[in-house]
């Protein structure tokens, strides 16, 4: 774990802690409170005491970052308020701040994700991902499009719950603090087989399945976005689409093309609940968000199902 160095950074690290314990990983959480120990430090607020000052200073959104950003960063804060507070120790609770509103997300065609892989395994990253060995860059982004998997589920995998032996992913704790099994295809199989034994000998007692650099830790959520802007980048498709795709609009991707797939057959209906339990929705109408996404490679779900308008309920807002 990071040492904090501020006057709370005791307190820190004993809720970490408590959140380990209840089996959340709390890595990029551990992060953001790094820079919030230092934070204080740096502006002189290392008083021992989580001020209304020192969270309306912390609160105050960055040029370089957008208003969901902010509002995760003070989010940890809070929770870590109400760690204090459980404690008997003064803190303030920031206010729950409103989110930017959520836009449709730019899904990549089928041609631009060939493009995508061929970037990803062929092109010298620039960014210091470049220190990452290739074949984990490979693995890393095929996941989140061939199983469809959230930004973290892939970042915060263990090794002790990758079953390469059946194709298995045992995603643990994710949204929702859900647990789901997801298996792989086998030729998939057969890359992380052979990825798992490279990283084997590169770090013997490795816990992570996509590590940071050293090892120590799993690879940052934020190191990941960077690392696929920039292969985007050097597509040739980066040159003409209308905007940027992100880490998630691989998962976006892989629902829309399983069910333009079962929509042709004409099983959309019966296989909607299986697709539910294995993207780790809580309900179908979270899945139901997909239908209602108007973009030209979607042709084939507003043909086959020309009533969704009226007969699919309203759903919530698209999931992360």
């Amino acid at each position: 774990m990071r040492t904090f160095k501020s006057k709370l950074g005791s307190f820190i690290t004993g809720f970490i802690n408590e959140k380990r314990g209840n089996g959340f990983s709390y890595e990029f959480e551990e992060y953001m409170l790094k820079r919030f120990d230092s934070f204080i430090i740096e502006h002189d607020l290392d008083d021992g005491i989580l001020s209304r000052t020192l969270v309306l200073e912390w609160a105050i959104q960055t040029p370089t970052e957008s208003i969901n950003y902010r509002n995760q960063r003070v989010s940890f804060t809070r929770q870590f308020g109400y760690y204090l507070l459980s404690l008997g120790k003064q803190a303030y609770i920031p206010m729950w701040m409103a989110s930017e509103s959520t836009s449709v997300p730019y899904i990549p065609s089928k041609s631009e994700i060939e493009e995508i892989y061929q970037s990803v395994d062929s092109y010298r990253l620039r960014h210091s991902c470049a220190r990452y060995p290739q074949i984990e860059l490979s693995v890393l982004f095929r996941l989140y499009y061939c199983c469809g998997l959230r930004l973290a589920e892939s970042c915060y995998l263990k090794r002790e719950h990758v079953d390469l032996e059946q194709g298995v992913l045992h995603i643990m704790h994710s949204k929702g603090d859900k647990d789901r099994l997801v298996p792989m295809a086998r030729d998939l199989t057969d890359l992380c087989r052979k990825y798992d034994e490279r990283m084997q000998a590169r770090f013997p007692d490795g816990i992570w399945f996509f590590p940071r650099i050293d090892g120590k830790a799993p690879i940052l959520k934020t190191t990941v976005d960077e690392m696929f802007a920039e292969i985007w980048k050097h597509t040739k498709a980066s040159k003409t689409a209308p905007k940027a795709p992100r880490v998630h609009s691989l998962r976006h991707a892989f629902v829309i093309e399983k069910m333009n797939t079962w929509m042709k057959g004409g099983i959309s209906e019966a296989m909607l609940p299986y697709l539910s339990v294995y993207l780790g929705h809580s309900s179908i109408s979270e899945t139901f968000y997909y239908f209602h996404i108007k973009e030209p490679i979607f042709e084939v779900i507003r043909e086959k199902d020309g009533t969704s308008a009226t007969v699919i309920p309203k759903v919530v807002e698209y999931e992360q």
